[in-house]
């Protein structure tokens, strides 16, 4: 079993020329999973800087063709490289339900992080034929346990790394504990660390755990006005997928 990384880019951060940019050195640079978002209305979760950008990215556009066709341009262009969107409802809502679904499956994208609880969306999406990324929070809910259960073997959990140590399941104290109880209890996705991972010895301890892969942050985004610091980590994250991927094949 390969790990695979899954690098975030948030599309308009600064601008969207300049992620359209780093999408592509990330890929020269050998990346073959990405996580690209587009601007919301209404981002809850995002940081003042990435809600500053957003607001500006859509005032300047006026809606999603530009987005979409952007995105389309990169699938059509890296074939061989996965494309997962993570967006928030509004976005689906402003660009129309059906539109959505035509062109998530058309554009051939891997898969869906939807930043929402909204259970009829999710299903909705789902019956449309989207493969949606489902989250797992540190504490392991029985919600998010059955959901685990029931998502196909092709899906992908994303289970929080951050705040695993904090979890209030005290019977699974280590990242990897988390993940054999997830098996046991009888999980077939693909498990995939996410939030928080900051460096190579992060990257290599949810490998070590047994997760699938692992989807990095804004943490490269950061140094973006820092070539050097910024490809040393990328080629640390890289080995640590690049080493278990060997390993796999001797």
């Amino acid at each position: 079993m390969d790990f695979k990384v899954i690098y975030y880019i948030t599309l308009v951060c600064p601008s969207l020329e300049a992620s359209v940019e780093k999408i592509q050195e990330y890929i020269q640079h050998g990346a073959k999973a990405l996580q690209i978002d587009m601007p919301s209305r209404d981002p809850i979760y995002e940081t003042p800087f990435v809600k500053e950008m957003m607001a500006r990215a859509l005032e300047e556009y006026h809606g999603y063709d530009k987005f979409m066709d952007t995105l389309s341009a990169v699938r059509s262009e890296n074939k061989d490289v996965d494309i997962h969107l993570v967006l928030y409802p509004d976005v689906i809502e402003n660009i129309g339900f059906e539109r959505f679904v035509r062109y998530f499956l058309d554009t051939g994208f891997s898969s869906l992080m939807l930043v929402s609880n909204d259970i009829e969306l999710r299903a909705s999406l789902r019956e449309a034929g989207i493969r949606l990324l489902s989250s797992v929070s540190k504490d392991m809910t029985d919600h998010e346990v059955s959901m685990a259960v029931k998502a196909q073997k092709n899906d992908v959990i994303a289970l929080n790394y951050k705040l695993h140590s904090q979890s209030s399941r005290k019977d699974c104290p280590t990242y990897a504990d988390k993940i054999h109880f997830l098996r046991n209890k009888g999980v077939r996705a693909k498990i995939y660390a996410v939030e928080g991972i900051a460096t190579k010895e992060m990257m290599q301890e949810v490998c070590d755990a047994g997760a699938d892969g692992a989807l990095v942050g804004n943490v490269l985004m950061r140094l973006w006005n820092e070539q050097d610091k910024l490809w040393a980590l990328f080629r640390q994250f890289q080995s640590v997928g690049g080493a278990k991927q060997g390993q796999e094949m001797t």
